[in-house]
This record gives structure tokens, sequence and C-alpha cells, in this order.
């Protein structure tokens, strides 16, 4: 039994395969993913952990996971190895019964004033809030920050009067469903997904074919 393990090990039909992935990607992505890998190599493990991207960079560093799937992580290019897998337009989203569904706001400072609900926002959109529209949304009275993203959309869909923004692939079910609507005034971001690796990690088949697996699956998304 332990030669035969140790052969689906070398070969990458077996072990364990650990994955971080950020709120948006488990959302849109992960249940397609980890049905694809079971279906294929039901003899290999996979761990995956949810968590904002701001923290990735160390779960790699302490090799707490192989994988990782998020926002781009900066300053670490001497030890993560990074590749692009997405480039998405952030949109904004609310109920159709919303008023801003209707009557659009005149801009993106209209926008963020309104009653927002939003799951973990990444640094760097506070700071471009704040620094080309002069606007703290961490001070933003009504605003309500989720959980997790699917704790986000349950909100949305079912209360009226909030509006939210996000990657355009995150809410991409329950557009097709009705459920939500875009709100007209563009946001100015692009979300942007890497794949990130330890420089030094050892090249084990398993994790390698695992991230030409997650490839395949966002080169799917690129081409809808």
């Amino acid at each position: 039994r332990i030669s035969i393990d140790v052969m689906r090990h070398a070969s990458g039909q077996g072990g364990l395969v650990r994955i971080g992935v950020g709120e948006a990607p488990t959302h849109a992505l992960m249940d397609d993913i980890v049905s694809s890998i079971a279906a294929q190599r039901p003899q290999l493990s996979l761990s995956v952990l949810t968590a904002p991207s701001g923290q990735h960079a160390e779960h790699l560093r302490r090799g707490e996971i192989d994988l990782s799937i998020c926002h781009p992580i900066e300053g670490h290019d001497d030890i993560i190895v990074s590749e692009p897998l997405l480039e998405s337009r952030i949109i904004g989203v609310a109920h159709p019964d919303h008023p801003f569904c209707s009557r659009p706001p005149a801009g993106l400072v209209e926008l963020a004033r309104a009653r927002f609900a939003l799951p973990f926002l990444e640094p760097r959109y506070e700071t471009i809030f704040e620094r080309d529209y002069g606007l703290d949304v961490t001070e933003q009275a009504g605003r309500v920050v989720c959980s997790s993203l699917d704790l986000l959309l349950k909100i949305l869909v079912k209360d009226p009067t909030f509006v939210s923004a996000g990657p355009a692939f995150s809410f991409a079910r329950e557009l097709a469903a009705g459920q939500l609507k875009v709100v007209a005034t563009p946001v100015p971001f692009n979300h942007l997904i890497h794949l990130h690796t330890l420089r030094e990690a050892y090249p084990l088949p398993a994790v390698a074919w695992v991230r030409d697996v997650i490839r395949d699956a966002f080169a799917g998304i690129r081409g809808r």
C-alpha cells in the first residue's frame, strides 16, 4: 500500500494540494475547479483556504498553502512567483427595486455615499477613493461589511436599500437570474486575479497539475 501511495504521489495522481483563494474567485469558480479535479483524479485531496488577499503572502511563506488565487501580492517578488489569470471590471449592482436602477447616480461620489454593502475591501480601493475622490469609505454612514461574498449576495437579493460593487464575474449568476441589476455609473477600477506560488517550492507533480486546471478554468471565464 505504501508503494502504491508513493507511485501516486510521484505521478501526480495522489497527495494533498492546498489552495488559498480570495472571496470572489471562491464564489465564482471553486465549485467547478473542485468538481473537475475530483472527477479526473479522485485519489488527489484538496484543502481550500478562503482568506482576504492580504493574508495569502504569509500563508505561502509559512508553507501552509501550495497555491494562491487572489489579487496581486506586492512586495514579495523575491519569494513569490505570480502570473495573471484574469482582469475583470468592477461594476455597481443593486436589487432591481433600488432607486439607482431607474435613476443612475450622477457619478462615483453619489454612488459611494449610498447605503453600501461590501465584503472585505482591499486597501488599494480605500486609498484610491481617498486620494482621487476625497472619500473616506471607512467612515461611511450605513456601510455594512459582510464576512463573506455569499452573505453579501443574500443581503443584496433580499434588501432593495443596498448598493454594492465588485468584479463583474462574482455577480454573474444573480444578474442572469434577474435578482440584481447593474447600476449604470461606471466604476473606474479593474479587479485583477493572479496565481501565486512560492519561488523555492518543491515541484510536486500534483501541484503542477492543479495549477493547469486552475489556468484552464480562468481561460474559460476570459472566453465568456
